[in-house]
């Protein structure tokens, strides 16, 4: 007499009902996740030529602590941009940087924005008119004021600080700071 037992197999009712409750875990981990991303960042997508960059993460509520750092801020509805989309800048100035405009006489250029940071000196030109030939007035000049950023793209028309419709960058429309582009 045989008095091994052998093993039944398992129901399909319940390898299928095991599979859910496994599959139910991963959704809630991945969901948990999530959450925990998108209360510290965000993300944003650069349709122009502004910058070499075309997908970037942002951690939210973090300032520039240099220049050079990307700086996400929303528009201000100034000139070609609805206000509270999210831009993506370089940061070119710090607040206590000092900001001037040497004019030339260039027929397609106004001058050039030099900004003073420490030693280093970053120049843009200014052109004279945007590609929709409306005119276009210099950005601020002067000692950049606690809690602003004067930021620039890396293409020659990018729409920044150099101009007067898009100025210096207030504290209070910092999105935060780009942790991640490609």
């Amino acid at each position: 007499m045989d008095t091994t037992t052998q093993s039944q197999p398992e129901p399909a009712t319940a390898r299928i009902a095991r599979s859910a409750q496994r599959l139910a875990w991963v959704v809630v981990a991945v969901a948990v996740a999530l959450a925990i991303f998108a209360s510290r960042y965000t993300f944003t997508f650069n349709t122009t030529p502004s910058l070499p960059i075309r997908v970037a993460v942002i951690e939210r509520g973090v300032y520039p602590k240099d220049v050079g750092q990307l700086l996400a801020f929303r528009s201000e509805g100034h000139g070609p941009l609805p206000k509270g989309i999210v831009l993506v800048k370089r940061v070119l100035g710090m607040p206590g940087d000092h900001v001037r405009h040497q004019p030339s006489a260039g027929p397609a250029h106004q001058g050039v924005t030099q900004v003073v940071h420490g030693a280093q000196v970053s120049e843009q030109p200014v052109r004279r008119l945007s590609r929709s030939f409306t005119p276009l007035a210099t950005g601020p000049t002067g000692r950049i004021p606690d809690m602003h950023y004067h930021v620039g793209g890396d293409h020659p028309d990018s729409f920044d600080s150099r101009y007067a419709l898009m100025g210096w960058v207030r504290a209070d429309q910092v999105v935060g700071t780009v942790v991640w582009a490609w």
